[in-house]
């Protein structure tokens, strides 16, 4: 980036990082001051908000200083301990989110601090806890626009402990409409491929490529990068199915 405006950027993004800071501080003094009912959910809801903005902010520069530690021990002749990779800390404004969730059940955005609730027990590695929240998403909220994001969730559960039918059958509640959704249905296929259904596994796989396809004409830039790279995962995944399926 050009100088001036590398400066530029800096200098506003710690004026957006100092006003969070400065409403944190606000918030915590009004919540000090014993509000009730739903100004106190309110506030509640912005300050978790606000904090869990702060952590991600703390943790992306912890990760920015991880990358370079990585690649100065990568770089070294000498024997280097590897540096620990950091984890986002969230448990203040889960802590807060958890508060909203019990003590003030009929808030107007319980789908959201439900949904959070679960994301932080999963970055915590509070695996089971996490899925139950995620689950209670989908049960008492099925309007919600979180409801294709729990199932996505679940299904990279059971994905990652190698339970292709669960994964599968979590990934195909997704639904088109969801930002994942592209993502999920090649999950869908590459569960079937591991089920050893190698011709459901090519369609899903077809399907894929015709969503990339259709995303690159008409979608958003950041939707045609994520299409782009599923097209060509979707791709060498149905030559491999193909391939398997006449030896």
């Amino acid at each position: 980036l050009d100088a001036e405006l590398k400066k530029l950027l800096t200098t506003t993004e710690k004026k957006r990082d100092d006003k969070r800071l400065e409403a944190i501080g606000l918030l915590r003094g009004f919540l000090d001051s014993k509000p009730t009912g739903e100004a106190k959910a309110e506030g509640t809801f912005k300050l978790a908000e606000l904090l869990w903005e702060e952590s991600r902010r703390l943790f992306l520069i912890r990760m920015d200083e991880f990358a370079r530690a990585v690649e100065k021990c990568a770089n070294t002749k000498a024997d280097c301990v590897q540096p620990k990779e950091p984890r986002i800390d969230l448990k203040e404004a889960a802590a807060l989110y958890l508060e909203l969730h019990d003590k003030h059940p009929n808030f107007r955005r319980m789908d959201l601090v439900t949904y959070l609730i679960g994301f932080a027990a999963k970055e915590d590695g509070r695996e089971e806890e996490a899925m139950g929240r995620f689950q209670e998403v989908i049960d008492k909220y099925p309007d919600s626009s979180l409801h294709g994001d729990s199932w996505m969730m679940i299904g990279e559960h059971f994905f990652a402990k190698g339970d292709w039918v669960q994964a599968r059958d979590a990934y195909k509640h997704v639904g088109d409409t969801a930002a994942t959704a592209d993502l999920a249905l090649f999950k869908v296929a590459w569960c079937e491929w591991k089920l050893g259904n190698s011709t459901e596994a090519a369609k899903q796989f077809k399907r894929v490529l015709d969503r990339a396809y259709k995303q690159e004409r008409e979608g958003t830039e950041a939707q045609k990068r994520r299409s782009a790279s599923l097209r060509e995962e979707a791709l060498e995944y149905l030559v491999v199915v193909f391939t398997e399926d006449r030896s």
